[in-house]
């Protein structure tokens, strides 16, 4: 389902069934409406059963505990992927789903607020909206700021984004902000926000006397206060005015109550309110953030280096997916927006992006610290040495590190970051027992790079093939464009493969590093022949991997060879160096074979015998299939590392 409707009430049945009634007529029929009632005694759920409505509405039920937790419950019953909040006194203008959707679509934000136009009674909502031509709105200034924007009366998210920081905190139970804090945390989390100004519902039935009006105006004075102690920030501080300033004029207004004029009475009661806050919620535990849906989880920081669709994040991203849901919730830290945003979003998997300001240039801790002091993060889990940085800030908040070394690091010059490394982790996990030779502490375990063998069910080679212009036969080398993958050595060998199978076409797949147009330059000059391309970087690598005959991994040093693990996954027989983890994952002769590095005498002589020997090559990719679901699965890979995790979090 696109579009889930949450209407949080109480006891107004009588508004709740125009709302309701109003969403008859909608221009998009593709939605639901759950009715999130808390503690209704007015007789809400059988007036909610007795509507004739044109779409599906779901009742449900708790005890009084406030709108926080009435919108959680709503949430937790939602099929859609879009949730949209609005109030249970609302006329629906017949586009209000269709914009909603429009814009969620056409501009991929998280959050889309729509307009709300203020009506005496409900018969006053007009016939027809008048809408905006949209070439012409410009939105304000404020449209990113959660204190203007996120008011749950019209405003849409989606579920993806609202799950990822646990959905509403439940400690709000009074009136006031408790809509606005879930957009701050939104915002913190790398949210953008859209205003439509054609979205459009009609409020109707307020109608608070002044009476009621100080009250309310006192519980956001609370509110405010229960807000800052979870996010004690100047920002927050300014914004809610939860300072001394406020306390020193209630003192002064209260020594004058009874000759304040109304408006100086609002203010009045939202400065006792504040007073009142400080006295409420002075408990550590109003600290925390308190939902349903985040229970006893473990909340889980992974920290990557890189945003590109690149060895280190596909491993990082396949480990996160399949943790377990009960125990843990994972979420990424990236430098930057990447393709590896796509793959994250499919898997259902919340990143944030962390700053990068002068300030965070010059100290590199505080890009993670905010993150892991809002987040209430548990423990970080840094994926390369490069993030090692990010530690500095886990342990000025006493948060477990754990570091999963996944590059070759030995030599003079790796031995301040191995050494680095050592101090400032609680765990390192190495990808291959190569590494422990040169990472020698009792912190270590090994455990080996995986793949999810259900990636490797449905590939579409035959795109590819027809793509590249490949007839016969092919040969594919997939990594990063660099010396130490050693693919000079490979050009070097192509005519000699040619010189005894005539069909053969190399394909490159990769891009170089930054600064290294030179080297790339270097490899196109010895790639003279034009059965050889350069593809550069691909999403598509698995379909690639399916159309080949074999993969080609020529590397000089290797820490692991995720490749070698995708290509046996895929049926496929592997020729690669007989260096560093590889020799872990290839059965030479069986699944593989292994020939010695800088040598394309011997790269080409293996290529050639398994292209001349059909019933060898199938063999080596059955029986690499085999190994690769045996020995490299992911369920194997996440118990063991979930075992360290929970060593940690003990």
């Amino acid at each position: 389902m696109k579009l889930s409707i949450v209407i949080p009430t109480y006891n107004r049945k009588e508004t709740l069934k125009t709302t309701l009634i109003s969403l008859n007529d909608q221009t998009i029929k593709d939605f639901e409406v759950i009715v999130a009632d808390d503690g209704s005694t007015d007789g809400t759920e059988q007036a909610v059963k007795a509507l004739a409505l044109s779409y599906p509405v779901k009742h449900v039920w708790q005890r009084n505990s406030g709108r926080s937790a009435a919108r959680n419950m709503g949430l937790e019953k939602a099929a859609g992927e879009i949730i949209l909040f609005i109030d249970d006194h609302i006329v629906s203008d017949k586009r209000l789903i269709e914009e909603h959707v429009k814009y969620h679509d056409k501009y991929c934000v998280e959050v889309v607020r729509g307009r709300v136009e203020f009506i005496e009674k409900a018969q006053d909502a007009p016939k027809m909206t008048e809408y905006v031509d949209e070439r012409r709105f410009k939105a304000p200034g404020y449209e990113q700021q959660p204190f203007r924007i996120f008011i749950t009366n019209n405003i849409s998210v989606k579920k993806r984004a609202l799950m990822s920081v646990f959905g509403f905190d439940e400690d709000f139970r009074e009136y006031g902000l408790q809509d606005a804090e879930m957009g701050y945390r939104l915002k913190e989390a790398g949210c953008i926000f859209k205003i439509n100004p054609n979205a459009v519902g009609y409020i109707f039935g307020v109608g608070w006397t002044y009476e009621e009006r100080c009250a309310r105006r006192r519980q956001v004075g609370r509110s405010s206060v229960l807000f800052y102690k979870k996010h004690p920030s100047l920002l927050v501080k300014i914004n809610l005015s939860t300072h001394l300033m406020t306390i020193l004029i209630q003192k002064i207004l209260s020594l004058l109550e009874k000759q304040l004029p109304k408006r100086m009475l609002m203010f009045y009661n939202f400065s006792t309110g504040i007073k009142e806050g400080f006295d409420k919620y002075k408990d550590k535990h109003f600290a925390k953030m308190h939902s349903r849906f985040k229970g006893n989880k473990k909340s889980i920081l992974f920290v990557s280096h890189i945003s590109d669709l690149s060895g280190a994040p596909i491993s990082l991203i396949l480990l996160a997916k399949n943790l377990s849901k009960m125990k843990y919730h994972p979420m990424i830290a990236l430098p930057e927006k990447g393709s590896v945003i796509p793959k994250l979003n499919s898997s259902n998997i919340y990143y944030q992006i962390y700053r990068e300001t002068l300030i965070h240039k010059l100290f590199p801790s505080l890009k993670i610290y905010r993150i892991l002091k809002e987040r209430q993060i548990d423990l970080i889990y840094l994926n390369t040495s490069a993030s090692i940085w990010a530690a500095k800030a886990a342990k000025l908040l006493r948060i477990p590190v754990i570091s999963h070394i996944r590059e070759d690091l030995r030599g003079f010059n790796n031995l301040i970051i191995r050494s680095k490394i050592r101090s400032c982790s609680d765990k390192i996990i190495l990808i291959s027992n190569w590494m422990k030779s040169f990472i020698r502490t009792s912190k270590a375990v090994v455990v080996h790079n995986t793949v999810d063998i259900a990636d490797f069910q449905h590939l579409d080679p035959d795109r590819i093939r027809l793509e590249f212009n490949i007839k016969n036969k092919i040969i594919v080398f997939i990594g990063s464009l660099e010396e130490r993958k050693g693919i000079k050595y490979l050009l070097k060998a192509f005519p000699l493969i040619k010189a005894s199978v005539p069909d053969v076409k190399l394909l490159i797949v990769g891009k170089t590093l930054p600064g290294q147009k030179a080297y790339l330059n270097m490899l196109k000059g010895i790639a003279m022949d034009r059965n050889i391309v350069f593809a550069g970087t691909r999403p598509d690598v698995y379909d690639i991997i399916a159309a080949c005959d074999m993969l080609a991994v020529p590397s000089l040093s290797e820490a692991f060879g995720r490749t070698v693990i995708e290509a046996m996954a895929c049926g496929k027989p592997v020729i690669a160096s007989n260096v560093g983890g590889i020799p872990e994952i290839i059965d030479d002769g069986k699944t593989g074979i292994l020939v010695p590095p800088k040598d394309e005498k011997a790269l080409a002589s293996a290529v050639i015998r398994l292209f001349t020997d059909k019933a060898l090559a199938d063999s080596m990719g059955t029986a690499g299939r085999i190994r690769a679901e045996q020995h490299f699965s992911i369920n194997s890979q996440v118990k063991e590392i979930e075992g360290v995790i929970d060593e940690l979090l003990k």
